[in-house]
């Protein structure tokens, strides 16, 4: 007889990386593929210019001049003191490449067709509201108020509301449970406009929603970010939304050097039947709920909306809609027009959960110049300068210009109490790192900062003496104040405030206050920071 074979403990050699395998992943991978085409045409358009500067003296003097006038221009006309100082240094430093970086990456004069088309989306979507009776009344109420309120309107083309109820989530996962109520309950159309969408199990669930409404007739139209999804996406992706009737606009990443590519949508938006609205912190993956552990408890917020301030909402996504998309929608075929007569809400008997006698603004801010000046930097500053009392702030960066830096400290300074949660466990080290530099200096001037300690905290808000505040998509870093296309919620006196004051207080209790011995970085760590926050407006 023979014996049985026996079984090898010996595991098989693992098989070598060829190289060709490892190119062709590295080449079909877009994010990779992105970088290396706009690094080959940095590359080349440089050598370019190095020997026409190097073999030609009137291009010679042509670009010493050119280079004093890109300097001129940045000093007298080029956004805030940071990004003038940042790219003045990069254009004399760098007399050569310089000028053509700023004029590849910083020069907003390609965006100017795209900011006549933004202008005439505004103005036609101005003609479908009131005479802005709400505005009226606050000014009544507290003209103080009234002003920040009429500055959010004019910029935004937009009216001010009454009679929106207003229902604060202090985590992603209350928001979503109600979010899929809400869709599920869609009868006309569904908006959705996010940085992030990642497929799995929050994605997936209302994937399965949508598709389920358009098969019983609903509109859904979806809008995300190619460089925000670009991790958690194919580059196709929206052929799968196609094909179950989910149309998303044309508004992919290329890899064409356009300064424009840097000005993402970092706004998150839902809105159903042009009736109920969400906007907030969240992206639709799986840690803003928790589902998906990456920097320990990820707490996030969001704001739902009922009423008239939901129009304000849709507005903003049509007009990025149709400012990307070669298929615009017609406004009037979704504005709903009962939502904008206050009057009818007052009497009407079948909307009570309607009234609240706050008021709303969702307002948008973006780069310029499409929006000729930094909104939600204003709006923020306007909040902290009109504070007496309080001023509660939730942000996961804080990585923002002096003028703003020092509001806060002369805001504390003043006998405000000036409170600041941040992230105890961060998402981005080098960011995290920027942040944490800008402890010490508002500590010193009377600010009270405390870091989450069970994880990350991902909340955008901002509550002024407990009856102005704001919650949406703006962090208090460049990207967000000058970058980014942003949206946040304006509510004055609204119910959900409250709530936001008595959460800020919760989760205070899970934080670690930041003293002036912890507050102080390491000589190493000081000079590192030191250093990035030169060019902290490039992150």
């Amino acid at each position: 007889s023979t014996s049985a074979p026996q079984k090898s403990n010996k595991q098989p050699a693992p098989q070598a990386h060829h190289p060709l395998r490892f190119l062709k992943s590295l080449l079909t991978n877009r994010f990779a593929w992105t970088v290396i085409c706009i690094l080959a045409e940095i590359i080349i358009l440089v050598v370019l210019y190095l020997l026409l500067y190097s073999n030609f003296f009137p291009v010679t003097i042509l670009a010493v001049v050119f280079s004093l006038g890109i300097t001129l221009y940045i000093i007298n006309y080029y956004q805030n003191l940071e990004m003038r100082l940042l790219w003045a240094f990069i254009v004399v430093s760098l007399p050569i490449i310089g000028p053509l970086l700023f004029i590849l990456f910083a020069s907003n004069h390609k965006n100017q067709p795209l900011r006549a088309k933004a202008d005439a989306l505004r103005a036609e979507l101005k003609s479908f509201y009131p005479d802005n009776p709400a505005l009226k009344n606050l000014k009544q109420e507290n003209p103080a108020v009234a002003l920040q309120a009429r500055y959010i309107c004019e910029t935004n083309h937009i009216s001010l509301s009454e009679h929106t109820k207003t229902t604060y989530f202090p985590i992603g996962e209350d928001y979503f449970k109600q979010l899929l109520i809400d869709l599920e309950a869609a009868e006309s159309f569904i908006f959705l406009e996010f940085f992030i969408i990642c497929p799995g199990c929050m994605w997936n669930q209302i994937l399965t929603i949508l598709q389920k409404k358009v098969n019983e007739g609903v509109e859904a139209y979806v809008m995300y970010d190619d460089i925000g999804s670009i991790f958690t996406l194919p580059s196709r992706y929206y052929r799968d939304l196609e094909a179950i009737g989910i149309i998303e606009p044309d508004n992919k990443f290329n890899s064409r050097l356009n300064g424009f590519q840097n000005n993402r949508d970092h706004r998150k938006i839902v809105v159903i039947d042009g009736k109920i609205g969400y906007t907030g912190g969240l992206n639709l993956a799986d840690e803003y709920i928790n589902v998906k552990k990456l920097h320990g408890h990820w707490k996030d917020t969001g704001i739902r909306l009922k009423g008239p301030g939901v129009t304000n909402l849709l507005t903003l996504f049509l007009t990025s809609w149709n400012l990307h998309s070669k298929t615009p929608l017609p406004p009037e075929n979704f504005l709903p027009k009962n939502l904008q007569k206050p009057e009818t809400l007052k009497t009407s008997n079948k909307q009570p959960d309607l009234l609240d006698n706050g008021y709303v603004a969702v307002y948008g801010s973006g780069p310029a110049p499409i929006y000729d000046q930094p909104v939600a930097k204003n709006v923020y500053l306007n909040l902290i300068n009109s504070a007496t009392k309080s001023l509660r702030i939730a942000t996961p960066y804080l990585i923002c210009d002096s003028e703003i830096m020092n509001a806060l400290a002369l805001a504390a300074e003043k006998g405000v109490d000036v409170e600041i949660i941040t992230p105890h466990i961060p998402d981005k080290k080098i960011v995290n790192l920027m942040t944490r530099s800008n402890y010490l200096p508002l500590i010193e001037r009377g600010v009270k900062i405390y870091e989450y300690k069970p994880g990350f905290i991902h909340a955008k808000s901002m509550l002024r003496d407990d009856d102005l505040g704001i919650c949406g998509t703006i962090n208090l870093d460049f990207r967000s104040l000058i970058y980014h296309f942003e949206c946040a919620a304006w509510m004055y006196k609204t119910s959900s405030l409250a709530d936001m004051s008595a959460d800020f207080e919760k989760t205070k209790k899970s934080c670690l206050k930041i003293t002036p011995e912890t507050a102080r970085l390491k000589q190493p760590l000081r000079l590192i920071a030191e250093t990035l926050k030169v060019f902290a407006p490039l992150f």
